[in-house]
This record gives C-alpha cells, sequence and structure tokens, in this order.
C-alpha cells in the first residue's frame, strides 16, 4: 500500500531512474543465465543415471527458458515502458500519467516474479 501510494505521487524521473536500473539489472541477469548454463554443461559431464540426467535436463529448459523467452519479453516491455516514461516526460504520450504508473508497478511485479525464478532455479542447481 505504501509502495503504491508512493508511486502515485513520485515524480516522473525516479520512474524513469528505476526503470533504467531494472534493464541494467537484467542485463545482469542475463550474464548470471549463460552463466548458469555453462555450469549444467559440466553438471551433464559428471551425472550418474538416467534420473539425474532427467533432472538436470529439466533444469537446463527452464533456465535456457527463462534467458531466451522469459528475460527477453520483459526487457522489451521495460524498453518500451522507458520510453513511454519519456514522451509523458516530453509530452509526446499517447496515455495518461495514471496508466504509465499502473504500468510501472506491473513492471516491477514482473521483475520481483523473474528474481525469484531465477533463485529458485538457482537453488536447485547448487
Amino acid at each position: 500500500k505504501h509502495k503504491n501510494d508512493f508511486l502515485l505521487q513520485t515524480g516522473l524521473d525516479f520512474l524513469h531512474q528505476e526503470t533504467i536500473a531494472w534493464i541494467s539489472e537484467l542485463e545482469f541477469l542475463k550474464t548470471e543465465l549463460s552463466f548458469l548454463l555453462k555450469l549444467m554443461d559440466k553438471a551433464f559431464l559428471h551425472a550418474r543415471g538416467a534420473q539425474k540426467l532427467n533432472e538436470l535436463n529439466s533444469i537446463e529448459i527452464r533456465l535456457k527458458s527463462l534467458r531466451n523467452k522469459t528475460l527477453k519479453e520483459l526487457h522489451d516491455e521495460l524498453i518500451l515502458h522507458e520510453m513511454n516514461i519519456g514522451n509523458l516526460d516530453n509530452n509526446t504520450a499517447k496515455r495518461d500519467e495514471q496508466s504509465i504508473r499502473e504500468e510501472h508497478k506491473i513492471q516491477e511485479s514482473n521483475l520481483h516474479s523473474f528474481n525469484i525464478s531465477v533463485k529458485k532455479i538457482k537453488k536447485e542447481i547448487m
């Protein structure tokens, strides 16, 4: 509730800076997911038994999906969101300020969910 109230009252510059920070965080996570996929390659070399290979294969599929699909979609949405904030700040927006702020909350939630997914899969790997 307090975060929502804050987003309704904060300046557009803050939303813009926060979105840029999120995009940067996604770039880091992309690198991290690539590193985890390399770790998976090594894990396959040392895996014994069909069950372990199936588990590793499942994790690898989810990692690739996170990196190639989910991360890309989230990145593209954040880039568009950042452009919408910039357009609003420049008075060239096609949407009103309230809808941009609502979108910001949705993007924050999406990023949070993505981070949780990455943490869960890291726990499975480690």
